[in-house]
């Protein structure tokens, strides 16, 4: 199962929030932790369109095979879009396999692996 976390740097309400420290680290990290001790996911793959997000990412180990487009990123762009857009990117431009992805969403900082493990076997 592929992880995909999506993580726009344009935010109106929370300037930054993504990379905002929230105790004693990027809110966004919290989300890359659990999706990769989590049983079951076998890639994280992060789909932005900032750099500061990418770069602040980068070292956890997360994957980041390309940037989005600036339009996948406005206010009233669809989540569902971003989703189509990444996953057919994966697949058409950077070969990976056709699997099942799930979206994680960053600003669940209190997420566990084992939730997500949990939800992956009730899957399957």
């Amino acid at each position: 199962m592929r992880a995909i976390i999506p993580a726009r740097g344009g935010s109106k309400g929370v300037q930054k929030k993504n990379i905002r420290s929230l105790g004693g680290k990027p809110l966004i990290h919290g989300t890359i932790q659990a999706a990769m001790k989590a049983k079951g996911v076998n890639r994280v793959i992060l789909s932005t369109e900032d750099s500061e997000i990418a770069e602040l990412c980068r070292p956890t180990g997360i994957e980041i095979p390309f940037m989005r487009p600036k339009q996948l990123a406005h206010d009233n762009s669809l989540a569902i879009d971003t989703y189509i857009y990444t996953v057919e990117t994966l697949i058409n431009e950077f070969q990976y396999d056709k699997d099942e992805f799930i979206v994680l969403l960053q600003t669940n900082p209190y997420r566990y692996s084992i939730y997500l493990a949990n939800a992956i076997y009730i899957y399957y």
